[in-house]
């Protein structure tokens, strides 16, 4: 009786050391150079769709890029920057991919495309030292899949 209970005692231990150290099947497993790619390719995919949706929206003379992560890490570097901090306002909501920002002295735009898949294009001016939208234009884009 001893050696049943000393062997059922080892089949458990067993059976959580597999369960424990072993990994679900449907687990994915993306190292992080490999998530940046698939969320770069995803940006680019989402930045050309939204090209063809605004075909008259010349960015060139407009050298300044940014995106979220950039206007935080500016925000965290730099003293109190209230210019920052209104951009950073109009960066509230849920997208898919991320939104861009486009300046150019005291105008720009704000390109994104909705979860839902629509595109947008937001006009924004600065209005006494705060970024405003002052126009806002709405077009169905291209359905991306993030999978």
């Amino acid at each position: 009786m001893r050696e049943i209970t000393y062997l059922i005692g080892i089949f458990i231990v067993g059976c959580f050391f597999i369960y424990y150290y072993s990994e679900p099947a449907n687990t994915l497993q993306v190292s992080a150079d490999e998530w940046k790619k698939e969320y770069d390719d995803l940006n680019n995919e989402i930045f050309k769709d939204l090209n063809k949706s605004f075909p008259n929206l010349d960015l060139k003379e407009y050298n300044q890029i940014y995106d979220m992560d950039e206007l935080s890490n500016m925000l965290e570097t730099n003293e109190k920057n209230e210019d920052i901090e209104s951009l950073m306002k109009l960066f509230t909501g849920t997208t898919m991919g991320k939104k861009l920002l486009f300046i150019k002295e005291n105008q720009g735009y704000i390109l994104y495309k909705k979860e839902n898949g629509y595109n947008v294009l937001q006009e924004i001016k600065k209005k006494n030292n705060t970024w405003v939208i002052s126009d806002e234009r709405v077009t169905k884009g291209k359905k991306i899949s993030i999978y």
